[in-house]
């Protein structure tokens, strides 16, 4: 006499294969049927320095805005790569520099600033008016210099969503409720936990884990990121 749609969310830290069973109940008729599921937990990407990083060759063009978290081991780390050394993102002694971009805007954990410390989770913004076309995208290296700690939520957008949109999203994964969703062309959630594949969630741009970049369990959306903002 009517239907019932019932979502089940399952998070583990492991994959595995649950099942979703509907069955009769109160007269009503609701069939049965089993799927199995791949089940992925909040995980990151930890890179050692010396050789391994994510290869994802051509990714997408017309790229305005690069977001990540990162943990970087020391304050002189070399991030990712758009295109083979014309346009990368590094930290110089704490200081983030966006090379080949365009007159950039940084921000780091939504406050306008290009400082970041070492051995901490920080949120990464790096904003253009110019689109970059990422004809040889790299996560963990650029020109042959390699980064050391660790890096998770790589995202890629061909607009940039509005510094309360990035403030409000930089705690948890994106997903079609963000107002953006559309101009995001690539991203990087690195939650498979295994195999050598870093899934690109929103468009066609995976990546092939280089040299053996290790599978962690993230820390980085870890606590409550509630505040009170007062106008003055």
């Amino acid at each position: 006499n009517g239907s019932s749609t019932a979502t089940f969310y399952y998070k583990d830290s492991a994959t595995g294969a649950p099942t979703v069973t509907a069955t009769r109940t109160s007269g009503m008729e609701l069939g049965f049927d089993t799927h199995p599921v791949m089940v992925t937990g909040n995980n990151a990407l930890g890179f050692d320095g010396t050789d391994d990083y994510v290869n994802v060759g051509a990714g997408p063009d017309g790229v305005k805005c690069v977001e990540f978290r990162v943990n970087p081991n020391t304050t002189t780390e070399y991030f990712l790569d758009l295109d083979g050394g014309a346009h990368s993102i590094w930290v110089n002694a704490g200081t983030v520099t966006a090379t080949g971009f365009v007159s950039p805007v940084i921000y780091v954990n939504g406050v306008q600033t290009s400082t970041i410390v070492s051995n901490q989770w920080q949120h990464v913004t790096v904003i253009t008016d110019t689109g970059i076309n990422a004809s040889a995208l790299t996560m963990g290296e650029s020109t042959g210099n390699y980064f050391q700690g660790k890096m998770d939520e790589v995202r890629l957008w061909s607009a940039a969503p509005s510094l309360s949109t990035i403030r409000g999203w930089m705690y948890k994964e994106v997903n079609s409720l963000h107002p953006d969703w559309d101009e995001m062309t690539a991203y990087y959630k690195f939650n498979a936990g295994s195999g050598t594949t870093a899934h690109d969630s929103r468009g066609t741009y995976d990546g092939t884990l280089t040299n053996e970049p290790s599978w962690m369990t993230s820390g980085a959306f870890a606590g409550p990121r509630n505040a009170l903002d007062f106008d003055g």
